[in-house]
């Protein structure tokens, strides 16, 4: 398993207690099932990390790049507000 954010953990705590089952994944950061859906979550640290330039980075892009012409979204969060906004678990 890769290294995780810092800022992962609080995340996926704050998923989980609103009843979200999460699943940590090496393709995107998280898997997400929430009220009947899956959501595909990345967590970034913050807008310095979203926005580098390494393998990792042009790897999850990629994968962006391949759910949107889906019609789907890989969610890309800073915050436990955000992530729980991705889920629809506040407005």
């Amino acid at each position: 398993m890769r290294k995780r954010d810092a800022n992962e953990a609080d995340i996926v705590k704050a998923l989980r207690r609103v009843g979200a089952e999460v699943w940590q994944t090496d393709d995107w950061d998280l898997t997400v099932a929430f009220r009947g859906c899956w959501h595909a979550i990345e967590v970034k640290a913050d807008k310095t990390q979203a926005a580098r330039k390494s393998g990792t980075a042009a790897r999850q892009k990629e994968h962006r790049d391949r759910a949107a012409k889906c019609g789907c979204e890989i969610s890309v969060v800073m915050t436990e507000l955000e992530a729980l906004r991705a889920i629809g678990a506040m407005a």
